[in-house]
């Protein structure tokens, strides 16, 4: 592992020597997972720049020529898309590659919508609404190599002609009447999956939902150990990682390497 000094450049390496010069360094009050003023998703990195309070991206996938001209308090990355939040809490873009999010007509009616957390997987994603409710979205349908396969693509191709479906599903309700009242979520996942964990800070357990392949979602019986109540969440492929209100550390889900929740 290669450790770096902050307060000394890093090593430049192709297309990532275009890093920002100054980066905007902040916390965002009352956000317990997702937003940040730096993210990163498949092969870029976006971050605020500080003084303009604009975002900033660099990387693959043409990312920064898709930005507004508009500052921002926080960002979300997933797959090959990126969504800004302005000091209102307030979504204020949501821009990528075409099939990967912003382009699904679940997602259209999501500008201006206030959020308490937000985050996108590699095919959409979703936010909790101040009210502690759920809006998730993504692809209907993606193509891959065929029902199994994890190679897939947001169109057909030679190579991925078979149609799978990528819906959410099982998505918790959240607010309103609901028992739960979600304050912070993680979405992740890749080619092969979509998922998303939601939780009620200083509550124990995670209600977690996916497209209905269900090839790297979290399990129930994955997250039986967890028994701490929950602060912050981060989702990788197909694990969780959970920081407890107490610093207690568990990851859940994906192999023997990364844990069981008791290590």
């Amino acid at each position: 592992m290669q450790v770096f000094d902050l307060q000394k450049p890093a090593p430049m390496r192709g297309s990532y020597a275009l890093l920002p010069s100054i980066l905007l360094a902040l916390t965002i009050d009352g956000v317990h997972s997702a937003l940040s003023p730096l993210c990163c998703g498949d092969n870029f990195c976006c971050a605020i720049v500080g003084g303009t309070g604009k975002p900033s991206c660099w990387g693959g996938n043409s990312m920064d020529s898709k930005l507004p001209d508009t500052a921002v308090k926080a960002l979300t990355c997933g797959g090959k898309a990126v969504m800004g939040i302005d000091v209102n809490m307030r979504i204020s873009f949501y821009v990528g590659s075409s099939g990967y999010g912003p382009d699904h007509a679940d997602a259209s009616a999501l500008s201006g919508i206030e959020v308490r957390d937000a985050d996108l997987s590699f095919w959409g994603g979703a936010i909790i609404r101040t009210d502690g409710a759920i809006i998730a979205w993504g692809p209907n349908t993606v193509y891959c190599g065929n029902a199994n396969s994890i190679s897939c693509q947001p169109s057909a191709t030679g190579a991925n002609p078979t149609a799978v479906n990528f819906a959410f599903a099982g998505v918790p309700m959240g607010g309103g009447a609901a028992t739960t009242n979600y304050t912070g979520l993680s979405c992740a996942g890749k080619r092969g999956g979509h998922w998303c964990c939601a939780f009620q800070s200083g509550s124990s357990g995670l209600d977690c939902f996916g497209d209905s392949r269900g090839t790297y979602t979290p399990t129930v019986a994955q997250l039986a150990n967890l028994d701490f109540p929950v602060q912050q969440i981060s989702g990788g492929v197909n694990f969780v990682a959970v920081l407890g209100t107490s610093g207690q550390l568990g990851v859940y889900g994906g192999t023997g390497e990364m844990g069981n929740g008791l290590t």
